[in-house]
């Protein structure tokens, strides 16, 4: 389940704040020093997702590590459905979003 920013401390790079809102952090179940935090922007008509992983520091808060995807979607609301399903995904449903199959024009 994806936590309010509050309730983990994480160290955000003053750049990836000044376009993006942060919709929340996910700390691993199984090894709780790492995690994934959730950017998003709009950019004209899509409304963009980012997730970085995130790594527990020895002062206790979460350095944002890199970019591990980003997602367009149509709608904030997308955004939050997603975010909602994401922690559920098996392996195999997320490489599908991550690497959808491309549509294929018939002839």
């Amino acid at each position: 389940m994806f936590k309010l920013n509050e309730e983990v401390k994480v160290n955000y790079p003053d750049e990836l704040l000044k376009n993006m809102h942060i919709e929340g952090v996910m700390i691993s179940p199984y090894d709780t020093m790492i995690g994934v935090t959730a950017l998003s922007q709009q950019i004209n008509q899509d409304h963009v997702l980012r997730l970085y992983s995130l790594v527990l520091n020895e002062d206790g808060f979460f350095e944002v590590i890199y970019e591990l995807q980003a997602f367009s979607m149509q709608t904030k609301e997308d955004i939050r459905i997603f975010l909602e399903k994401l922690p559920a995904m098996s392996a195999i449903e997320l490489m599908m979003i991550m690497n959808p199959i491309p549509q294929i024009a018939s002839h």
